[in-house]
């Protein structure tokens, strides 16, 4: 069974690009075009997003632990992950995991003003030449 390690369930993440990790105990992640055969503790990831109808063909084909999802919109989300074999074929019974999160908008940066870090600079000058300048200057003893 697939193990979803991130994003947990409920999270809400900042952003339309989520990291989704997976554990696969037991079980290497491969590429399947390079494994094309079925070989036991070997197979790859079909990934659905929002979607009920779990086929071959809508599933992304994921050969890392670690997938990006990207362009997610704001709101809620489902995210079904499948451990298939090398050919694609699911393992009976199914090694199938989901979890639901949310997702929102990345709040802009808001820009730092340079007119407002050349005011700090021109205080923080004048300070400093004010200090200098009124320095009592040492006075000579005289001698007697």
């Amino acid at each position: 069974m697939p193990n979803i390690v991130s994003p947990r369930p409920g999270q809400v993440i900042a952003g339309s690009t989520v990291e989704l990790m997976v554990g696969t105990p037991s079980y290497k992640i491969v590429d399947f075009e390079k494994y094309t055969k079925a070989t036991s503790g070997q197979g790859h990831l079909h990934i659905w997003v929002d979607q009920t109808n779990f086929s071959k063909t809508s599933a992304i084909k994921a050969t890392s632990n670690i997938y990006n999802l990207e362009n997610l919109t704001p709101g809620p989300h489902t995210v079904t992950v499948e451990l298939v074999s090398n050919n694609h074929s699911s393992f009976i019974p199914r090694n199938i995991s989901s979890v639901s999160f949310a997702t929102t908008p990345l709040l802009p940066e808001k820009p730092k003003s340079p007119l407002l870090l050349t005011l700090i600079t021109l205080v923080l000058l004048l300070i400093a030449a004010y200090l200098m300048l009124s320095k009592p200057k040492p006075t000579k003893k005289s001698k007697k």
